[in-house]
């Protein structure tokens, strides 16, 4: 039997701050082109046509395959131009608690035939609740990770890890591992920590992760200045000899790092966190998460099983 020919739609680009959206396209399109016969169209190739080249193009792309995959990071709409009955598969990622962005950038062009992908009940719930009448099927795809390569760490890597870090082999550690924004709360995470440290006097907090200049747009905050905001905190709290900052870690220091935590926490409030590497990733190393009762954290950490959640609130103030 002849398999089918998938078409992707796939803006390949700088991952820059958004590096788990990025990875999640690249991955899925390694194993979309290992399986299936695919024609790959990358969009941001064909900026310097007119309206209806692009038109044009889109159709002779579509003409050619029996499924579109539109796989992130694209969101534009554009190259959906359908005359057959030609399926639509793409992923909703962080647009839902946006309204459903990336759904009403293509809307128009959308039919019962075509397929949307979650990777967590809360976006589902949202998309069912604005888009209560679509004739489209949903689909739960969790993210999946190497467990090969995520795994409890050796008594000696967890010992390594600590002694280049500078953290005292028996310190009670608790660690974040991300982008270094705003959108991660990581200022709340420090007020906690202070409470911690008080009376905990040994135990220790990594931030692990680098700077970015991604903004929290839904509350008007750029991250200009947020690591030395962070750095005022961590002063103003007086805990600057328990907080190891080590900048972004490469997998061979950040897996036994994982090991070596007694707790992963992450107080993030981003809208995009549908389904959270990092605590996953953790969890795979054998520790146990700390997180906001937010977006897809709800599904990857199990209250009380796997970790605990915090409850999330949004004021007035955000």
């Amino acid at each position: 039997m002849e398999k089918l020919k998938l078409g992707i739609i796939y803006r390949d680009r700088d991952p820059g701050a958004f590096v788990s959206v990025d990875r999640v396209g690249r991955e899925t399109l390694k194993v979309l082109t290992e399986r299936f016969p695919t024609v790959i169209f990358y969009p941001n190739r064909y900026r310097h046509l007119s309206a209806k080249e692009l038109e044009k193009v889109s159709r002779e792309f579509v003409d050619k395959v029996d499924i579109v995959f539109k796989l992130p990071p694209n969101t534009d709409g554009t190259f959906i131009e359908r005359e057959r009955p030609v399926p639509l598969i793409f992923y909703a990622l962080g647009s839902m608690p946006r309204g459903g962005i990336s759904v009403l950038r293509v809307l128009e062009k959308l039919r019962p035939i075509d397929s949307i992908i979650f990777s967590s009940r809360a976006d589902e719930r949202i998309f069912n609740r604005v888009f209560g009448n679509s004739a489209m099927k949903g689909y739960i795809v969790p993210f999946g990770i190497d467990c090969n390569t995520f795994r409890p760490a050796s008594p000696e890597g967890k010992k390594q890890i600590k002694q280049r870090l500078g953290i005292p082999y028996n310190s009670p550690l608790l660690l974040y591992a991300g982008r270094i924004n705003v959108q991660k709360n990581i200022h709340t995470l420090l007020k906690i920590f202070q409470q911690v440290a008080r009376e905990h006097k040994k135990s220790r907090l990594c931030l692990a992760g680098e700077e970015d200049d991604a903004a929290l747009g839904e509350f008007d905050v750029t991250n200009e200045g947020y690591g030395e905001y962070l750095t005022e905190l961590i002063d103003k709290y007086h805990i600057k000899d328990q907080v190891i900052m080590p900048g972004k870690l490469g997998e061979q220091d950040l897996i036994p790092l994982y090991s070596a935590a007694d707790i992963f926490v992450n107080c993030t409030v981003h809208h995009d966190e549908n389904f959270g590497f990092s605590q996953v990733e953790a969890m795979a190393c054998g520790t146990p998460v700390v997180c906001s009762k937010w977006g897809g954290l709800k599904d990857t950490v199990i209250h009380g099983r796997t970790g605990f959640h915090m409850e999330t609130l949004l004021t007035d103030n955000g």
